[in-house]
């Protein structure tokens, strides 16, 4: 029996690579990478097996995938984006998910629409949780480092703006104590064009050997805040920007096992551009963070994560 591993041609955003890589742990080698969006182009006389967790899918006219490729669907989310939550419910799509049931799915939103059509669903959490902290050669007693990893990261948008970037630097600087900013070292999960598939996994490697070692890790990333409590990384959760269906989809079943913490009434209290320009504001902790104290992660994801780790050991044949 051979064994894939997803790959992803089309991002740009290693916390993909990150979900591949907690697939990896389970494998006992990786004979080929697939292309996730295009995995109806895979074609093999001999069947493939492959653990399909993550993010489908852009390349919505691929799927399903190849008849060569035996899957296990668990952590299975279907985005709100592309009309995927439609296109991916094609007779074939639907022929496919039957054969493969019941769909282990990452969120409560991807749960129903398997279940609206008829697929046996459970909820199954990310597979992400899994992740040991000892596959990444982690110190003890851990290092001091903090990280911040693509804080408010949806203020940005797709393209420059300088207003936009500054409102997002001023409320950065409005939750963060001033030492700790410039303590912290910055990491960003976008990665330059032109990545080769090798170095994006080379790259994701040691952002999580990062995570695994820090003494407190800040995002607004979901695939950085869930190895972090894997890890036992204590991690804050910044939501800020997440509020399109994309995005309320995703943590819809997520956010329960992280420290979450809204920027809502920092938006409120921006002010302008040219006045916050010409003010000079002192960190008022708006997040009533005690920062002295950082709290402990939720301890919830334990059994799904061991559930997860069976499934997985099971489909592998171990």
């Amino acid at each position: 029996m051979k064994f894939g591993l997803l790959k992803y041609s089309r991002s740009r955003n290693f916390g993909d690579q990150v979900q591949s890589l907690a697939a990896r742990q389970y494998l006992p080698e990786v004979n080929e990478y697939l292309d996730r969006d295009y995995l109806n182009e895979y074609d093999s006389r001999d069947a493939i097996k492959l653990i399909m967790n993550g993010w489908y899918m852009a390349e919505t006219q691929n799927w399903p995938p190849s008849d060569s490729i035996l899957p296990l669907l668990v952590s299975f989310h279907i985005t709100h984006d592309y009309d995927a939550n439609q296109k991916l419910f094609s007779p074939e799509a639907l022929a496919f998910y039957k054969k493969h049931e019941p769909i282990g799915c990452r969120d409560y939103y991807t749960k129903q629409l398997m279940e609206n059509h008829g697929i046996k669903a459970f909820y199954s959490g990310c597979l992400t949780l899994t992740l040991k902290r000892s596959l990444f050669n982690a110190s003890t007693p851990r290092s001091d480092k903090v990280y911040l990893v693509d804080i408010l990261y949806k203020m940005e948008g797709r393209k420059i703006n300088l207003l936009r970037n500054w409102k997002r630097n001023w409320i950065i600087e409005q939750i963060l104590p001033p030492e700790l900013l410039k303590k912290a070292e910055t990491i960003t999960q976008i990665l330059p064009k032109r990545t080769s598939e090798e170095e994006k996994f080379k790259i994701a490697e040691t952002a999580l050997k990062k995570y695994a070692d820090a003494r407190l890790v800040i995002t607004s990333r979901i695939h950085c805040a869930l190895p972090c409590i894997a890890f036992g990384t204590p991690v804050l959760f910044i939501d800020g920007g997440l509020d399109e269906n994309t995005d309320t989809t995703r943590l819809n079943g997520i956010a329960e096992y992280f420290n979450s913490y809204s920027i809502a009434e920092v938006i409120n209290s921006y002010r302008g551009f040219l006045t916050e320009f010409f003010t000079k504001s002192k960190f008022p902790n708006r997040l009533n963070i005690d920062w002295a104290n950082i709290p402990e992660n939720p301890s919830n994801h334990l059994e799904i994560a061991e559930n997860l780790r069976q499934r997985c050991k099971k489909f592998i044949g171990k």
